[in-house]
């Protein structure tokens, strides 16, 4: 018999004074604010960033490494040396954070594809990887599409699960721990959602996506901070949110056709996609929350009084 293993959190600095949570927040909110609103006032469309000014691109695709220069820059104050977690981590941890974002994009699109707001239109995927077959976009956008996706998660996963939720699960049990970065998270997108045009489909009130897309990044947050915590690695976390941003982008919306009411209903901010997110998150408990895991927490321990005591 075995008792249930709290998460133990990575390693936090002991030397020199600890770094500072309100100072990360701080300098999060001083970039990410500042930078919506030049790219908003620069005429910046997030539908297609990529045909706005140096600019505007800077001012949209930089907000990415914002975290990391917060965390850098919390680090550098208290002169501590960074801890990133790019440690090893079980392939059984990062296959399930792997099937954590896949299967809630997939639980997302079949209830848009069921439910008429969008069109299943497989045709969608012909124009994309180069003209790859149809039949092999699913499989590589699920694999090799996930790559690309992870490099550019880097910068904000060093913010949100290299530095905020270790520190957050030294005073927090590991669920209000998740539930505070999850909220947070969200709040760092918010801005975004609310001033710049195209980040919300025509026609849907802007606090319908922005209420929808909390309850996504909450829901998220519980697995990627108990795989962050669990395992001590970075690695789940970044694999979940490749994962989930490559089966979204390179494989769902690619393959829907919009109807009157998709807007409301698919892509990040959907309300579909916030359910099928949750019960993702629900029906892969197990798998991300407890488990035995090959670094960082080593065996379980036997049911015994010390045991019990611990």
């Amino acid at each position: 018999m075995s008792v249930t293993r709290a998460p133990v959190p990575a390693p936090i600095e002991h030397r020199g004074r600890r770094p500072s949570v309100a100072l990360y927040l701080t300098v999060v909110a001083a970039l990410v604010v500042p930078a919506n609103v030049v790219a908003a006032d620069l005429g910046a469309d997030a539908q297609h960033p990529d045909q706005g000014s140096g600019l505007v691109q800077l001012a949209l695709y930089g907000q990415a490494v914002i975290p990391a220069v917060a965390a850098l820059l919390a680090w550098a104050v208290a002169r501590t040396r960074p801890t990133w977690g790019f440690r090893r981590a079980s392939w059984r941890s990062l296959g399930a954070a792997w099937l954590v974002g896949v299967l809630a994009v997939a639980l997302s699109y079949a209830g848009v594809w069921l439910s008429g707001a969008g069109r299943f239109a497989a045709a969608g995927w012909s124009g994309t990887w180069g003209g790859l077959p149809s039949m092999l976009v699913v499989p590589t956008g699920l694999v090799m599409g996930v790559l690309p996706w992870m490099a550019l998660a880097v910068g904000e996963e060093l913010g949100w699960n290299s530095f905020l939720a270790p520190r957050l699960a030294a005073r927090l049990r590991a669920d209000r721990t998740a539930l505070a970065v999850g909220g947070l998270w969200a709040a760092f997108h918010l801005p975004l959602i609310l001033l710049v045009p195209g980040a919300v489909p025509v026609g849907v009130p802007t606090l319908w996506t922005a209420a929808w897309f909390v309850v996504e990044c909450v829901a998220l947050a519980y697995p990627l901070v108990w795989l962050r915590l669990r395992t001590g690695s970075l690695w789940p976390a970044l694999v979940l949110h490749g994962s989930f941003n490559a089966a979204l982008y390179l494989v769902a919306e690619p393959a829907t056709r919009a109807t009157a009411s998709t807007g409301w209903f698919s892509d990040e901010g959907g309300l579909l996609t916030s359910v099928g997110t949750v019960l993702a998150v629900i029906l892969t408990r197990r798998l991300w929350r407890v488990g035995s895991d090959s670094v960082g927490q080593g065996r379980r321990r036997p049911c015994t009084r010390r045991a019990r005591r611990a």
